[in-house]
Protein backbone atom coordinates (compact mmCIF):
# COMPACT_ATOMS: atom_id res chain seq x y z
CA UNK A 1 0.00 0.00 0.00
CA UNK A 2 1.09 3.44 -0.36
CA UNK A 3 0.44 6.34 0.82
CA UNK A 4 -2.24 9.02 -0.17
CA UNK A 5 -1.07 11.11 -3.07
CA UNK A 6 0.02 14.78 -2.32
CA UNK A 7 -1.74 17.22 -4.94
CA UNK A 8 0.83 19.79 -6.40
CA UNK A 9 -0.38 23.24 -6.88
CA UNK A 10 -1.74 24.07 -10.63
CA UNK A 11 0.25 23.51 -13.48
CA UNK A 12 -0.88 25.99 -16.44
CA UNK A 13 -3.34 28.46 -16.18
CA UNK A 14 -5.95 29.35 -19.31
CA UNK A 15 -3.53 31.58 -20.61
CA UNK A 16 -0.52 29.38 -20.93
CA UNK A 17 -3.11 26.97 -22.37
CA UNK A 18 -3.71 29.01 -25.20
CA UNK A 19 -0.11 30.07 -25.46
CA UNK A 20 0.70 26.55 -25.44
CA UNK A 21 -1.97 25.42 -27.97
CA UNK A 22 -0.80 28.20 -30.53
CA UNK A 23 2.80 27.00 -30.19
CA UNK A 24 1.65 23.20 -30.78
CA UNK A 25 -0.41 24.72 -33.70
CA UNK A 26 2.28 26.52 -35.50
CA UNK A 27 5.23 23.71 -35.01
CA UNK A 28 3.79 21.34 -37.17
CA UNK A 29 3.06 24.05 -39.98
CA UNK A 30 6.08 25.47 -39.87
CA UNK A 31 7.89 22.25 -40.13
CA UNK A 32 5.90 21.33 -43.12
CA UNK A 33 6.94 24.91 -44.71
CA UNK A 34 10.79 23.99 -44.00
CA UNK A 35 10.68 20.55 -45.06
CA UNK A 36 7.95 20.39 -47.61
CA UNK A 37 7.81 16.69 -46.62
CA UNK A 38 5.00 14.38 -47.91
CA UNK A 39 5.28 10.89 -46.47
CA UNK A 40 5.30 7.85 -49.32
CA UNK A 41 1.97 6.20 -47.47
CA UNK A 42 -0.17 9.55 -47.94
CA UNK A 43 -0.39 9.26 -51.83
CA UNK A 44 -0.99 5.82 -51.35
CA UNK A 45 -4.43 6.91 -48.87
CA UNK A 46 -4.97 10.10 -51.20
CA UNK A 47 -6.09 7.79 -54.21
CA UNK A 48 -8.86 6.33 -52.64
CA UNK A 49 -9.47 9.80 -51.13
CA UNK A 50 -9.36 11.64 -54.48
CA UNK A 51 -11.00 8.31 -56.40
CA UNK A 52 -13.83 8.56 -53.49
CA UNK A 53 -14.92 12.29 -54.84
CA UNK A 54 -14.10 11.87 -58.44
CA UNK A 55 -16.94 9.54 -58.27
CA UNK A 56 -14.98 6.11 -59.17
CA UNK A 57 -15.58 4.84 -55.24
CA UNK A 58 -13.44 4.32 -52.43
CA UNK A 59 -10.76 2.46 -54.49
CA UNK A 60 -7.31 2.72 -55.14
CA UNK A 61 -7.38 1.20 -58.74
CA UNK A 62 -10.69 1.97 -60.24
CA UNK A 63 -13.10 -0.78 -60.76
CA UNK A 64 -11.09 -2.79 -57.87
CA UNK A 65 -12.55 -2.72 -54.43
CA UNK A 66 -9.59 -3.49 -52.31
CA UNK A 67 -9.40 -1.83 -48.75
CA UNK A 68 -5.52 -0.88 -49.07
CA UNK A 69 -5.68 1.70 -46.28
CA UNK A 70 -6.17 1.81 -42.14
CA UNK A 71 -7.09 4.79 -41.31
CA UNK A 72 -10.89 5.99 -42.10
CA UNK A 73 -10.34 9.23 -40.91
CA UNK A 74 -6.71 9.32 -42.65
CA UNK A 75 -8.87 8.68 -46.00
CA UNK A 76 -12.08 10.33 -45.79
CA UNK A 77 -10.72 14.05 -43.99
CA UNK A 78 -8.20 14.40 -47.12
CA UNK A 79 -11.29 13.19 -49.25
CA UNK A 80 -13.05 16.22 -47.20
CA UNK A 81 -9.96 18.42 -47.86
CA UNK A 82 -9.78 17.53 -51.43
CA UNK A 83 -13.52 18.46 -51.97
CA UNK A 84 -13.56 21.65 -50.20
CA UNK A 85 -10.58 22.70 -52.08
CA UNK A 86 -11.88 22.06 -55.35
CA UNK A 87 -10.93 18.99 -56.37
CA UNK A 88 -7.85 20.41 -58.34
CA UNK A 89 -4.50 18.69 -57.02
CA UNK A 90 -3.53 16.81 -53.70
CA UNK A 91 -1.27 20.34 -53.12
CA UNK A 92 -4.50 22.53 -51.26
CA UNK A 93 -5.88 19.23 -49.83
CA UNK A 94 -2.78 18.55 -48.23
CA UNK A 95 -1.90 21.91 -46.69
CA UNK A 96 -5.91 21.81 -45.64
CA UNK A 97 -5.30 17.91 -43.79
CA UNK A 98 -1.99 19.72 -42.37
CA UNK A 99 -3.90 22.57 -41.16
CA UNK A 100 -6.32 19.88 -39.43
CA UNK A 101 -3.75 17.80 -38.32
CA UNK A 102 -1.15 20.83 -36.75
CA UNK A 103 -5.16 21.22 -34.38
CA UNK A 104 -5.70 17.77 -33.72
CA UNK A 105 -2.08 17.93 -32.38
CA UNK A 106 -2.27 20.97 -30.40
CA UNK A 107 -6.14 20.13 -29.24
CA UNK A 108 -3.66 16.69 -27.94
CA UNK A 109 -1.15 18.71 -26.43
CA UNK A 110 -3.67 20.66 -24.37
CA UNK A 111 -5.75 17.10 -23.14
CA UNK A 112 -2.57 15.42 -22.28
CA UNK A 113 -1.33 19.04 -20.37
CA UNK A 114 -4.75 18.60 -18.65
CA UNK A 115 -4.35 15.25 -17.80
CA UNK A 116 -0.84 16.46 -16.01
CA UNK A 117 -2.65 18.94 -14.06
CA UNK A 118 -5.63 16.51 -13.33
CA UNK A 119 -3.10 14.06 -12.01
CA UNK A 120 -1.07 16.94 -9.44
CA UNK A 121 1.85 17.77 -11.52
CA UNK A 122 3.30 21.02 -10.60
CA UNK A 123 4.28 23.82 -12.87
CA UNK A 124 7.82 22.88 -13.41
CA UNK A 125 6.63 19.23 -14.73
CA UNK A 126 3.91 20.46 -17.22
CA UNK A 127 6.58 23.16 -18.37
CA UNK A 128 9.19 20.32 -19.18
CA UNK A 129 6.69 18.28 -20.70
CA UNK A 130 5.26 20.70 -22.94
CA UNK A 131 8.40 21.57 -24.42
CA UNK A 132 9.72 18.27 -25.16
CA UNK A 133 6.05 17.29 -26.48
CA UNK A 134 6.81 20.25 -29.20
CA UNK A 135 10.12 18.92 -29.89
CA UNK A 136 9.16 15.06 -30.07
CA UNK A 137 10.05 15.35 -33.41
CA UNK A 138 8.39 12.30 -34.86
CA UNK A 139 5.25 13.51 -33.80
CA UNK A 140 5.51 16.36 -35.25
CA UNK A 141 6.53 14.90 -38.35
CA UNK A 142 3.74 11.97 -38.74
CA UNK A 143 0.92 15.15 -37.93
CA UNK A 144 2.41 17.24 -40.98
CA UNK A 145 3.05 15.19 -43.39
CA UNK A 146 -0.22 13.61 -44.55
CA UNK A 147 -0.38 10.83 -41.71
CA UNK A 148 -3.06 10.67 -38.94
CA UNK A 149 -0.81 10.66 -35.90
CA UNK A 150 -2.23 14.24 -35.06
CA UNK A 151 -5.57 12.78 -34.65
CA UNK A 152 -4.35 9.58 -32.81
CA UNK A 153 -1.92 12.05 -30.61
CA UNK A 154 -5.82 14.18 -29.82
CA UNK A 155 -8.42 11.12 -28.81
CA UNK A 156 -5.16 9.44 -26.82
CA UNK A 157 -4.49 12.77 -24.84
CA UNK A 158 -8.69 12.89 -24.36
CA UNK A 159 -8.91 9.08 -22.88
CA UNK A 160 -5.42 10.14 -20.61
CA UNK A 161 -7.43 13.09 -19.52
CA UNK A 162 -10.59 11.48 -18.67
CA UNK A 163 -8.35 8.85 -16.94
CA UNK A 164 -6.63 11.34 -14.68
CA UNK A 165 -9.89 13.04 -13.79
CA UNK A 166 -11.14 9.83 -12.53
CA UNK A 167 -14.52 9.79 -12.69
CA UNK A 168 -17.24 6.77 -13.45
CA UNK A 169 -19.66 9.15 -14.33
CA UNK A 170 -17.49 10.26 -17.24
CA UNK A 171 -18.46 7.21 -19.40
CA UNK A 172 -20.33 8.79 -22.15
CA UNK A 173 -16.96 10.98 -23.23
CA UNK A 174 -15.11 7.86 -22.53
CA UNK A 175 -16.93 6.26 -25.22
CA UNK A 176 -17.01 9.18 -27.94
CA UNK A 177 -13.03 9.29 -27.06
CA UNK A 178 -12.45 5.58 -28.00
CA UNK A 179 -14.78 5.83 -31.15
CA UNK A 180 -12.37 8.22 -31.94
CA UNK A 181 -9.70 5.81 -31.65
CA UNK A 182 -11.08 3.41 -33.93
CA UNK A 183 -11.97 5.90 -36.41
CA UNK A 184 -8.58 6.98 -36.53
CA UNK A 185 -6.89 3.24 -36.65
CA UNK A 186 -8.08 0.24 -36.50
CA UNK A 187 -5.54 -0.88 -33.52
CA UNK A 188 -7.45 1.96 -31.83
CA UNK A 189 -8.67 -1.40 -29.52
CA UNK A 190 -5.60 -1.76 -28.47
CA UNK A 191 -5.06 1.80 -26.82
CA UNK A 192 -8.53 1.57 -25.51
CA UNK A 193 -8.23 -1.81 -23.85
CA UNK A 194 -4.74 -0.21 -22.37
CA UNK A 195 -6.52 2.85 -21.07
CA UNK A 196 -9.19 0.14 -19.86
CA UNK A 197 -6.79 -1.70 -17.73
CA UNK A 198 -4.81 1.40 -16.31
CA UNK A 199 -8.15 2.52 -14.74
CA UNK A 200 -8.77 -1.03 -12.85
CA UNK A 201 -5.37 -1.63 -11.79
CA UNK A 202 -4.10 1.34 -9.93
CA UNK A 203 -7.99 2.56 -9.11
CA UNK A 204 -8.03 2.27 -4.92
CA UNK A 205 -11.54 2.50 -4.38
CA UNK A 206 -14.71 -0.06 -5.05
CA UNK A 207 -13.87 -1.30 -8.80
CA UNK A 208 -17.32 -1.78 -9.57
CA UNK A 209 -18.88 1.72 -10.74
CA UNK A 210 -15.41 1.35 -13.03
CA UNK A 211 -16.75 -1.97 -13.98
CA UNK A 212 -20.36 -0.83 -15.20
CA UNK A 213 -18.92 2.50 -16.70
CA UNK A 214 -16.67 1.11 -19.14
CA UNK A 215 -19.39 -1.13 -20.39
CA UNK A 216 -21.28 1.88 -21.42
CA UNK A 217 -18.39 3.37 -22.78
CA UNK A 218 -17.67 0.23 -24.65
CA UNK A 219 -21.36 0.26 -25.95
CA UNK A 220 -20.58 3.77 -27.02
CA UNK A 221 -18.12 2.75 -29.13
CA UNK A 222 -19.14 0.29 -30.66
CA UNK A 223 -22.25 2.19 -31.52
CA UNK A 224 -20.56 5.03 -32.84
CA UNK A 225 -17.83 2.54 -34.83
CA UNK A 226 -20.42 0.00 -36.10
CA UNK A 227 -21.52 2.53 -39.26
CA UNK A 228 -17.63 1.95 -40.68
CA UNK A 229 -17.67 -1.06 -40.09
CA UNK A 230 -20.62 -2.45 -41.10
CA UNK A 231 -20.12 -0.21 -44.21
CA UNK A 232 -16.79 -2.02 -44.89
CA UNK A 233 -17.84 -4.99 -44.20
CA UNK A 234 -20.41 -4.22 -47.09
CA UNK A 235 -18.27 -2.40 -49.42
CA UNK A 236 -14.97 -4.52 -49.43
CA UNK A 237 -16.06 -7.71 -48.22
CA UNK A 238 -14.41 -7.95 -45.01
CA UNK A 239 -14.22 -4.95 -41.94
CA UNK A 240 -10.39 -6.02 -41.79
CA UNK A 241 -8.27 -3.86 -43.82
CA UNK A 242 -6.54 -5.60 -47.02
CA UNK A 243 -3.52 -4.25 -45.28
CA UNK A 244 -3.62 -6.56 -42.54
CA UNK A 245 -4.42 -9.74 -44.77
CA UNK A 246 -1.08 -8.64 -47.09
CA UNK A 247 0.74 -8.15 -44.15
CA UNK A 248 0.04 -11.49 -41.82
CA UNK A 249 1.67 -13.46 -44.65
CA UNK A 250 4.63 -12.25 -43.50
CA UNK A 251 4.43 -12.93 -39.85
CA UNK A 252 6.88 -15.15 -38.97
CA UNK A 253 6.29 -18.31 -36.55
CA UNK A 254 2.66 -17.05 -35.33
CA UNK A 255 1.20 -19.77 -35.57
CA UNK A 256 2.88 -21.31 -32.62
CA UNK A 257 2.25 -18.48 -29.42
CA UNK A 258 5.39 -20.04 -27.98
CA UNK A 259 7.17 -18.47 -30.67
CA UNK A 260 5.02 -15.66 -30.56
CA UNK A 261 5.82 -14.93 -26.94
CA UNK A 262 9.52 -15.17 -27.21
CA UNK A 263 9.71 -13.00 -30.56
CA UNK A 264 7.63 -10.33 -28.71
CA UNK A 265 10.01 -10.07 -26.14
CA UNK A 266 13.17 -10.52 -27.85
CA UNK A 267 12.14 -7.35 -29.71
CA UNK A 268 10.83 -5.31 -26.45
CA UNK A 269 14.20 -3.40 -25.89
CA UNK A 270 14.99 -2.26 -28.89
CA UNK A 271 11.17 -1.57 -30.09
CA UNK A 272 10.61 0.40 -26.93
CA UNK A 273 13.81 2.55 -27.51
CA UNK A 274 12.91 3.48 -30.94
CA UNK A 275 10.04 5.57 -29.93
CA UNK A 276 12.93 8.13 -28.73
CA UNK A 277 15.02 7.58 -31.92
CA UNK A 278 15.16 9.19 -34.89
CA UNK A 279 12.75 7.83 -38.07
CA UNK A 280 13.82 4.48 -38.98
CA UNK A 281 17.30 5.22 -37.55
CA UNK A 282 18.48 1.97 -37.36
CA UNK A 283 19.13 2.19 -41.48
CA UNK A 284 22.18 4.40 -40.44
CA UNK A 285 24.02 7.41 -40.40
CA UNK A 286 23.23 8.58 -36.90
CA UNK A 287 25.71 9.05 -34.37
CA UNK A 288 25.57 6.86 -31.05
CA UNK A 289 25.46 9.63 -29.04
CA UNK A 290 21.66 10.10 -30.45
CA UNK A 291 20.96 6.19 -30.01
CA UNK A 292 22.80 5.46 -27.08
CA UNK A 293 20.41 7.68 -24.19
CA UNK A 294 16.98 5.83 -25.76
CA UNK A 295 17.14 2.24 -24.79
CA UNK A 296 17.69 3.59 -21.15
CA UNK A 297 14.64 5.83 -21.40
CA UNK A 298 12.62 3.01 -22.49
CA UNK A 299 13.73 0.85 -19.88
CA UNK A 300 12.65 4.04 -17.34
CA UNK A 301 8.96 4.15 -19.01
CA UNK A 302 8.72 0.13 -19.33
CA UNK A 303 9.44 -0.35 -15.60
CA UNK A 304 8.29 2.82 -13.71
CA UNK A 305 4.80 1.73 -13.05
CA UNK A 306 6.11 -1.25 -10.74
CA UNK A 307 7.19 1.65 -8.59
CA UNK A 308 5.42 1.67 -5.19
CA UNK A 309 5.44 5.30 -5.83
CA UNK A 310 2.38 8.30 -4.90
CA UNK A 311 2.46 8.64 -8.75
CA UNK A 312 -0.81 6.92 -9.40
CA UNK A 313 -1.41 9.41 -13.06
CA UNK A 314 2.57 8.42 -14.11
CA UNK A 315 2.16 5.24 -13.03
CA UNK A 316 -0.78 4.20 -15.51
CA UNK A 317 0.97 6.20 -18.29
CA UNK A 318 3.71 3.91 -17.85
CA UNK A 319 1.85 1.04 -17.84
CA UNK A 320 0.01 1.84 -20.82
CA UNK A 321 3.60 2.57 -22.54
CA UNK A 322 4.71 -1.18 -21.19
CA UNK A 323 1.17 -2.50 -23.13
CA UNK A 324 2.08 -0.56 -26.14
CA UNK A 325 5.41 -1.65 -26.11
CA UNK A 326 4.49 -5.28 -26.07
CA UNK A 327 2.24 -4.77 -28.58
CA UNK A 328 4.74 -3.12 -31.51
CA UNK A 329 7.29 -5.69 -30.57
CA UNK A 330 4.47 -8.24 -31.34
CA UNK A 331 4.68 -6.88 -34.85
CA UNK A 332 7.38 -7.95 -37.35
CA UNK A 333 7.61 -4.66 -38.50
CA UNK A 334 7.27 -1.41 -36.58
CA UNK A 335 6.18 1.27 -38.69
CA UNK A 336 7.42 4.66 -37.05
CA UNK A 337 4.20 6.41 -37.32
CA UNK A 338 2.92 3.98 -34.93
CA UNK A 339 5.67 5.33 -32.18
CA UNK A 340 4.22 9.11 -31.18
CA UNK A 341 1.65 8.27 -28.79
CA UNK A 342 3.76 5.82 -26.92
CA UNK A 343 6.40 8.53 -26.95
CA UNK A 344 4.27 10.95 -25.66
CA UNK A 345 3.38 8.41 -22.94
CA UNK A 346 6.52 8.47 -21.98
CA UNK A 347 7.38 12.03 -21.52
CA UNK A 348 4.65 11.81 -19.26
CA UNK A 349 6.46 9.04 -17.65
CA UNK A 350 9.95 10.89 -17.79
CA UNK A 351 8.87 14.15 -16.55
CA UNK A 352 5.99 13.67 -13.89
CA UNK A 353 7.71 10.06 -12.48
CA UNK A 354 11.25 11.55 -12.02
CA UNK A 355 9.70 14.40 -10.28
CA UNK A 356 7.91 11.98 -8.39
CA UNK A 357 10.70 9.89 -7.91
CA UNK A 358 12.79 12.95 -6.69
CA UNK A 359 10.15 13.73 -3.71
CA UNK A 360 9.82 9.98 -2.64
CA UNK A 361 13.08 10.40 -1.25
CA UNK A 362 13.53 10.36 2.39
CA UNK A 363 16.20 12.53 2.00
CA UNK A 364 18.70 14.39 -0.17
CA UNK A 365 15.35 15.40 -2.07
CA UNK A 366 16.92 18.92 -2.76
CA UNK A 367 19.78 17.51 -4.15
CA UNK A 368 17.95 14.90 -6.26
CA UNK A 369 15.59 17.08 -7.33
CA UNK A 370 18.29 19.36 -8.90
CA UNK A 371 19.52 16.39 -10.61
CA UNK A 372 15.85 15.77 -11.86
CA UNK A 373 15.87 19.27 -13.41
CA UNK A 374 19.24 19.31 -14.70
CA UNK A 375 18.37 15.67 -16.33
CA UNK A 376 14.80 17.25 -18.14
CA UNK A 377 17.16 20.07 -19.43
CA UNK A 378 19.51 18.02 -20.81
CA UNK A 379 16.45 16.27 -22.35
CA UNK A 380 15.07 18.91 -23.77
CA UNK A 381 18.31 19.96 -25.46
CA UNK A 382 19.27 16.49 -26.67
CA UNK A 383 15.40 16.69 -28.44
CA UNK A 384 16.07 19.81 -29.77
CA UNK A 385 19.35 19.09 -31.63
CA UNK A 386 17.71 15.17 -32.78
CA UNK A 387 14.60 17.68 -34.28
CA UNK A 388 17.25 20.15 -35.89
CA UNK A 389 18.77 17.25 -37.42
CA UNK A 390 15.56 15.09 -38.43
CA UNK A 391 13.98 18.18 -39.76
CA UNK A 392 17.44 18.77 -41.95
CA UNK A 393 17.35 14.99 -43.20
CA UNK A 394 13.90 15.47 -44.39
CA UNK A 395 14.35 18.25 -45.81
CA UNK A 396 16.34 16.80 -48.07
CA UNK A 397 14.66 13.67 -48.77
CA UNK A 398 12.23 15.37 -49.98
CA UNK A 399 14.20 17.06 -52.22
CA UNK A 400 16.66 14.66 -53.64
CA UNK A 401 14.34 11.19 -52.44
CA UNK A 402 10.80 12.22 -53.62
CA UNK A 403 11.01 14.72 -55.84
CA UNK A 404 14.58 13.85 -57.19
CA UNK A 405 13.90 10.09 -57.46
CA UNK A 406 10.37 8.08 -56.93
CA UNK A 407 7.96 11.16 -58.29
CA UNK A 408 10.04 11.29 -61.33
CA UNK A 409 9.66 7.48 -61.74
CA UNK A 410 6.05 7.60 -61.45
CA UNK A 411 6.06 10.39 -64.29
CA UNK A 412 8.20 8.26 -66.68
CA UNK A 413 6.24 5.22 -66.14
CA UNK A 414 3.39 7.18 -66.83
CA UNK A 415 4.27 8.12 -70.30
CA UNK A 416 5.81 4.47 -70.91
CA UNK A 417 3.28 2.03 -69.51
CA UNK A 418 0.69 0.36 -71.66
CA UNK A 419 -2.80 0.37 -70.73
CA UNK A 420 -3.34 -3.03 -68.95
CA UNK A 421 0.32 -3.76 -68.12
CA UNK A 422 1.54 -3.92 -64.31
CA UNK A 423 4.05 -2.68 -62.12
CA UNK A 424 5.90 -4.15 -59.66
CA UNK A 425 7.44 -2.54 -56.76
CA UNK A 426 7.71 -2.64 -52.98
CA UNK A 427 6.90 1.67 -52.73
CA UNK A 428 3.78 2.40 -54.60
CA UNK A 429 3.24 5.57 -53.07
CA UNK A 430 4.79 8.36 -55.37
CA UNK A 431 5.23 6.21 -57.96
CA UNK A 432 1.84 4.64 -57.89
CA UNK A 433 0.08 8.08 -57.68
CA UNK A 434 2.32 10.21 -60.20
CA UNK A 435 2.54 7.00 -62.68
CA UNK A 436 -1.14 6.00 -62.40
CA UNK A 437 -0.13 2.59 -63.42
CA UNK A 438 -1.51 -0.65 -62.47
CA UNK A 439 0.39 -1.82 -59.09
CA UNK A 440 1.62 -5.22 -57.98
CA UNK A 441 2.74 -3.49 -54.67
CA UNK A 442 4.96 -5.84 -51.96
CA UNK A 443 3.62 -7.05 -49.34
CA UNK A 444 0.46 -6.54 -51.21
CA UNK A 445 -1.20 -3.40 -49.36
CA UNK A 446 -3.20 -2.83 -52.54
CA UNK A 447 -2.70 -5.93 -54.60
CA UNK A 448 -4.85 -8.72 -54.24
CA UNK A 449 -2.58 -10.80 -56.49
CA UNK A 450 0.24 -10.22 -54.21
CA UNK A 451 -1.11 -11.65 -51.11
CA UNK A 452 -2.32 -14.82 -53.07
CA UNK A 453 0.52 -15.23 -54.41
CA UNK A 454 2.55 -14.90 -50.93
CA UNK A 455 0.88 -17.86 -49.48
CA UNK A 456 3.23 -19.76 -51.56
CA UNK A 457 6.32 -19.86 -50.01
CA UNK A 458 8.98 -18.34 -51.02
CA UNK A 459 6.93 -14.95 -50.15
CA UNK A 460 9.92 -12.81 -50.53
CA UNK A 461 9.98 -9.88 -52.63
CA UNK A 462 12.09 -11.59 -55.58
CA UNK A 463 10.33 -14.87 -55.37
CA UNK A 464 6.63 -13.37 -55.67
CA UNK A 465 8.09 -10.80 -58.12
CA UNK A 466 9.37 -13.53 -60.56
CA UNK A 467 5.68 -15.65 -60.08
CA UNK A 468 3.51 -12.92 -60.75
CA UNK A 469 5.76 -11.97 -64.22
CA UNK A 470 4.53 -8.45 -64.39
CA UNK A 471 5.53 -6.52 -67.61
CA UNK A 472 7.28 -4.02 -65.62
CA UNK A 473 9.66 -4.11 -62.07
CA UNK A 474 11.06 -1.18 -60.56
CA UNK A 475 13.91 -2.63 -58.80
CA UNK A 476 16.31 -1.47 -55.75
CA UNK A 477 20.03 -2.73 -55.81
CA UNK A 478 19.16 -5.37 -53.37
CA UNK A 479 16.67 -6.85 -55.17
CA UNK A 480 17.56 -6.44 -58.60
CA UNK A 481 21.18 -8.28 -57.55
CA UNK A 482 18.79 -10.94 -56.03
CA UNK A 483 17.28 -11.41 -58.86
CA UNK A 484 19.85 -11.50 -61.55
CA UNK A 485 21.02 -15.08 -59.86
CA UNK A 486 17.50 -16.22 -61.53
CA UNK A 487 17.81 -17.54 -65.20
CA UNK A 488 13.86 -16.58 -65.69
CA UNK A 489 14.96 -13.44 -65.35
CA UNK A 490 17.98 -12.75 -66.88
CA UNK A 491 16.32 -14.10 -70.27
CA UNK A 492 13.04 -12.15 -69.99
CA UNK A 493 13.52 -8.48 -68.51
CA UNK A 494 16.11 -6.38 -69.45
CA UNK A 495 17.16 -2.69 -67.30
CA UNK A 496 15.52 -0.28 -69.81
CA UNK A 497 16.06 3.11 -67.02
CA UNK A 498 18.52 4.19 -63.92
CA UNK A 499 16.89 6.53 -61.60
CA UNK A 500 20.03 7.26 -59.57
CA UNK A 501 20.90 10.12 -57.23
CA UNK A 502 23.89 8.60 -55.04
CA UNK A 503 26.08 11.30 -56.49
CA UNK A 504 23.68 13.94 -55.70
CA UNK A 505 23.04 12.83 -51.51
CA UNK A 506 26.91 12.61 -51.41
CA UNK A 507 27.35 16.03 -52.46
CA UNK A 508 26.16 17.09 -48.57
CA UNK A 509 28.52 16.74 -45.78
CA UNK A 510 26.34 16.95 -43.09
CA UNK A 511 23.48 14.24 -43.44
CA UNK A 512 22.83 12.59 -40.32
CA UNK A 513 20.49 9.21 -40.83
CA UNK A 514 21.68 9.29 -44.70
CA UNK A 515 21.24 5.37 -44.55
CA UNK A 516 17.56 6.04 -44.68
CA UNK A 517 17.59 7.86 -47.84
CA UNK A 518 20.60 5.15 -49.80
CA UNK A 519 17.81 2.79 -49.87
CA UNK A 520 15.87 4.80 -52.47
CA UNK A 521 18.72 6.74 -54.30
CA UNK A 522 18.89 4.35 -56.89
CA UNK A 523 15.97 1.92 -58.83
CA UNK A 524 16.21 0.56 -61.83
CA UNK A 525 13.33 -0.10 -64.04
CA UNK A 526 12.99 -3.31 -66.18
CA UNK A 527 10.89 -4.46 -68.82
CA UNK A 528 9.39 -7.65 -69.75
CA UNK A 529 10.30 -8.64 -73.46
CA UNK A 530 7.16 -8.10 -75.99
CA UNK A 531 6.87 -12.02 -76.68
CA UNK A 532 6.97 -12.77 -73.21
CA UNK A 533 4.26 -10.37 -72.21
CA UNK A 534 2.01 -11.63 -74.62
CA UNK A 535 2.57 -15.12 -73.80
CA UNK A 536 2.07 -14.09 -70.02
CA UNK A 537 -1.47 -12.99 -71.27
CA UNK A 538 -2.36 -15.68 -73.06
CA UNK A 539 -1.75 -18.01 -70.09
CA UNK A 540 -3.17 -15.92 -67.72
Amino acid sequence: MTAPEVKQSPAFGRTGLVTFAGAAFAVPLLYALYTEHVWEDFFIVFKFSQNLCEGHGLVYQVGERVHGFTSPLGTLVPALCYWVTGRTSYLPALWLFRVLSAGAFAGGGVLFLKALRAGGASKPVSVAFAVLYLLDVNAVEFSSDGMETGFMLLFLGWGMYLLARGEPGCWLAMGICWAGLMWTRPDGCVYIASLALAILLFEVGPRYPWLVSLEKSAAICAALYLPWFVGAWLYYGSPVPHTIHAKANYQEGYHNWAVVVQHTLQRFPSRSASVFQPIYALSGGWPAWVMAPALYLALFCSVYWLFPINDRFGRRASFCFALLGLYISFQTIAFPWYLPPMAVLGLLVLTGGSAACARALPRGRAVVGSLVAAGLLLLIGFNLSVFGMTAWQVKVQQAEIEWGNRAPIGHWLKENVGGGERVYLECPGYIGYFSDAKMLDYPGLVSPEVVRAARQKPNDFPSIGLRLKPEWMVLRPIDEKIMSFNDDFARHYKPVKVFDVTDRLDTYSFLPGKGLLMIDARFTVFRRAPEDRASTRESD
